[in-house]
């Protein structure tokens, strides 16, 4: 009996740690809009510095990205768990992948919800330094109107 425990016991422990990776996966979705040239990343739950940083390389990491793509980050489903100092560190981690991401490029912040709103407009200050646009809009339509409106 003691190897059949050991193999249940193993297989829980890879189990568990293969969930434990597929977990930021699964709280955020990438999709890219190549005919109008931007991406989404709509995040669900808690939005931690971690998981902000794994959505932001998974974004870099997609097949279909480009460097200075518009982005949309929607937070409708989502409630942001960072204060100000992790934000600052999220813009700080953002500036060091410039060469990767691109400096110049649309931005839109999308949240239905009063305190996201003033987080994501305290991140919009801190990357307001650097050339990319940055607004923070009450829904992903308005977001969209904004994103594919070339000025």
């Amino acid at each position: 009996m003691p190897p059949r425990s050991f193999q249940y016991l193993s297989g829980l422990y890879y189990f568990m740690k293969l969930a434990s990776q597929n977990v930021a996966s699964t709280r955020y979705k990438i999709k890219v809009d190549s005919q109008n040239d931007y991406a989404v990343i709509r995040f669900l739950g808690g939005v931690t510095l971690e998981l902000a940083n794994s959505a932001f390389l998974d974004l870099l990491d997609h097949r279909s990205f480009r460097q200075n793509m518009d982005a949309c980050y929607d937070f409708t489903g989502a409630i942001i768990e960072m204060d100000m100092k992790e934000l600052e560190q999220h813009a700080e981690f953002v500036a060091q992948h410039l060469h990767q991401r691109g400096s110049h490029y649309k931005l839109a912040m999308v949240t239905d919800e009063t305190l996201n709103s003033a987080l994501l407009s305290v991140y919009k200050l801190l990357i307001s330094k650097t050339s990319v646009d940055a607004e923070v809009f009450g829904s992903t339509k308005q977001s969209l109107v904004w994103l594919n409106s070339k000025d």
